[in-house]
């Protein structure tokens, strides 16, 4: 599964530390992926990882893979 065009999103929980972030991206693009958008680590909204809408437009486009920076509250 290698060279998939991908998008990082961030459905719950605030970020907080952009360097894990870039160190996910890192090892994705090492296993070819393209990374077409990630969200911003400085977004957030209380606990969460921004608005309601702005989480939910972070799944706006098309994808083969989609993965998630963090889990937590808020994805339901």
């Amino acid at each position: 599964m290698t060279g998939l065009n991908t998008r990082i999103v961030a459905p719950s929980s605030a970020l907080g530390e952009s360097e894990r972030l870039q160190q996910g991206i890192a090892l994705l693009r090492s296993w070819g992926h393209t990374i077409r958008s990630a969200p911003d680590p400085e977004r957030h909204w209380g606990y969460y990882a921004g608005r309601d809408a702005e989480r939910l437009a972070d799944f706006d486009g098309k994808a083969e893979l989609w993965a998630c920076a963090r889990g937590g509250w808020g994805a339901a």
